[in-house]
């Protein structure tokens, strides 16, 4: 039982259901029913499925899921405890939940469904300790107004020595537990590269997000109302949910050249009430990353500081930026190299070229070019810059027009990396001007600055003008 819990001697209700539970364990006819199952455990660094038999109580000659005539005594106590319990007494015979899913609570429910967890937890032979532990949890959540809805995003790739980075608003980038792990493997989000598999390689951390939401309890006339503002409000938390994704991930990709794959996204709640609700969504176009993203302690204080920046209104408000990002992102978790360009040159564009009068849309490769190279911070590299930004531009091109690559498959990955390289670069320069204060307009130099700019007497001609 946790430690901040009230124990028996402290909660009548609870002592009540924990008489009525050791009461009702010697005294079912034929014992509980085992059903065949399966679950998943630690080896090391993978996870093994083994045989899991599950119990349920179901009694063998009426098939009624509480027989009515076992431990009478312990029940009737038990069910006049609850039925005194005024923060019981809202709860019970109703739908508690939330917008996303609610469970009816009854008097047998809350009798029996801790008992089965402890019978499950104990295989078949709980002890006091456990069966008190269980129902202590599910008293404390109906009484509770609150719930937390968590969402899990396992990162294959993403290792090291951090345990968490707390982010801010909610995110956190830390090690998954092994039940968080389990569940995600459960729904088929982590799987074995070789198809159907006993033995799965998981990755050791992720994105979490929590997330509190009020009780929905269908108590009176106003539960349709109350109802139809939290799916609106359920609706708001998974945008909000998926835009601090995005952001955590551009983070990451933004902070570190580490090679990473989102696998998908997992919700659920602990709330007893909502035991069992699960959704989920899995990244089809995950594949198994090329390398490694280790996270070090060194890592904290600026994946901080650039989420916070992500975070800030002014990137909000530039819809180029955000395409650039997501497109940047996307193009990592491509298999086909090709695909991974067109990505890349479509956040290329949308963070140069979005300014570009669409009257006059002429060389916009040069257009490109220029602008990249301006806006690189060291003018040695911008020279560099300009030549990978021109070639990319032509590939692109190329490939987008049905010609195919123009370049060999070593040539283009070594393109397609220095793409990356000045993306990266860019785009953390620019989200960090916005989130300090640099007006969008004054971002960039105008294009007719950088056609006419002319190096001064002493200056090395390969330095492009500088960014505003």
């Amino acid at each position: 039982m946790p430690n901040d819990e009230p124990g028996p001697a402290d909660d009548p209700v609870l002592a009540a259901l924990v008489a009525y539970g050791l009461a009702v364990l010697p005294m079912l006819s034929g014992g509980p029913l085992v059903i065949p199952g399966e679950s998943w455990i630690r080896q090391g660094d993978h996870f093994l499925q083994v045989d899991s038999p599950r119990f349920h109580w179901l009694h063998k000659e009426t098939g009624l899921s509480e027989p009515p005539f076992v431990a009478p005594t312990e029940r009737e106590q038990a069910v006049e405890a609850i039925r005194r319990d005024a923060s019981l007494t809202e709860v019970v015979g109703h739908l508690v939940g939330w917008a996303g899913g609610s469970t009816s609570v009854t008097e047998s429910s809350l009798l029996l469904s801790p008992l089965e967890g402890a019978l499950e937890e104990g295989n078949g032979n709980p002890d006091q300790e456990a069966i008190t532990r269980h129902y202590s949890l599910a008293l404390r959540d109906l009484r509770s107004r609150v719930l937390q809805i968590h969402t899990v995003v396992p990162i294959s790739g993403l290792h090291g020595s951090v345990d968490s980075i707390e982010l801010g608003a909610g995110a956190r980038i830390r090690k998954l537990s092994d039940e968080e792990i389990v569940r995600c493997i459960s729904v088929g989000m982590i799987r074995s590269r070789f198809g159907p598999s006993s033995l799965v390689s998981a990755p050791t951390h992720g994105v979490v997000i929590s997330e509190t939401v009020t009780v929905l309890i269908g108590v009176d006339d106003d539960a349709g109302e109350a109802a139809a503002g939290q799916l609106l409000e359920a609706s708001d938390m998974y945008d909000r949910t998926t835009h601090l994704v995005e952001r955590v991930v551009s983070a990451l990709r933004l902070h570190g050249p580490g090679q990473l794959v989102v696998l998908g996204r997992l919700q659920f709640s602990d709330y007893w009430a909502q035991r069992g609700w699960t959704q989920f969504r899995s990244n089809t176009q995950s594949h198994v990353p090329s390398g490694t993203y280790e996270l070090t302690a060194a890592d904290t204080e600026p994946l901080i500081s650039l989420f916070g920046a992500l975070q800030s209104a002014p990137v909000h408000k530039a819809k180029n930026l955000r395409v650039a990002l997501r497109r940047f992102s996307f193009a990592s978790e491509r298999e086909l190299p090709e695909d991974a360009l067109i990505d890349l040159m479509v956040a290329a564009e949308s963070l140069y070229l979005a300014d570009t009068d669409p009257d006059f849309r002429g060389e916009l490769r040069l257009r490109l070019s220029l602008r990249a190279a301006a806006f690189e911070e060291l003018p040695d590299s911008r020279l560099r810059t300009f030549a990978i930004m021109k070639g990319a531009y032509v590939a692109r091109s190329k490939i987008v027009h049905g010609s195919g690559s123009p370049l060999s498959a070593e040539d283009e990955a070594a393109l397609r990396q220095g793409v990356h390289e000045v993306l990266r670069a860019a785009l953390t320069k620019a989200v960090r001007l916005l989130a300090n204060g640099q007006p969008k307009d004054k971002l960039f130099a105008p294009f007719e600055e950088l056609l006419t700019w002319h190096a001064p007497p002493g200056i090395d001609p390969a330095q492009a003008p500088p960014s505003v």
